[in-house]
């Protein structure tokens, strides 16, 4: 065979691996279930969107531990104190741009998974946050 006709040859093959490769990875169905760290990175990904970029303070406090458990005023008390830091980081970034899933890690020691999210703002800085969860009664919550 001629270099040429390998070359093509090679590339139809990549080709159809790639394509069988995307379908699989697109099916409706996982073919494993999702562990705790990609649970636990979802719900972290999820509030922190909900905060940065969809402007809703109450369903990131809804995310985390101990919310259920303050008064109404001292909820209120913290929703304004989220607002404002929205606020101040809209000021002094222009606003949050994309957040993004890095990693977890277990540490069983505190029994705590650590959550690792990239934050890219409008001014094209970036930040790494680590959000620190925790499972209780089935749900993964922000501690």
């Amino acid at each position: 065979m001629s270099s040429h006709v390998l070359a093509r040859f090679s590339t139809v093959v990549a080709t159809i691996l790639l394509a069988t490769a995307l379908l699989c990875c697109t099916s409706k169905e996982s073919a494993t279930p999702l562990d705790d760290e990609a649970r636990a990175g979802g719900v972290a990904l999820k509030c922190y969107k909900a905060l940065y970029i969809e402007n809703r303070a109450e369903t990131f406090l809804n995310g985390s531990l101990s919310y259920d458990s303050l008064s109404s005023e001292q909820r209120q008390q913290l929703l304004t104190f989220y607002n404002q830091h929205v606020a101040q980081v809209g000021r002094e970034h222009g606003g949050v741009n994309s957040i993004d899933f890095l990693r977890a890690e277990s540490d069983t020691a505190l029994n705590v998974m650590q959550v690792f999210l990239k934050m890219t703002f409008t001014d094209n800085t970036q930040e790494e946050v680590v959000v620190p969860m925790v499972q209780t009664d089935g749900e993964w919550k922000m501690k």
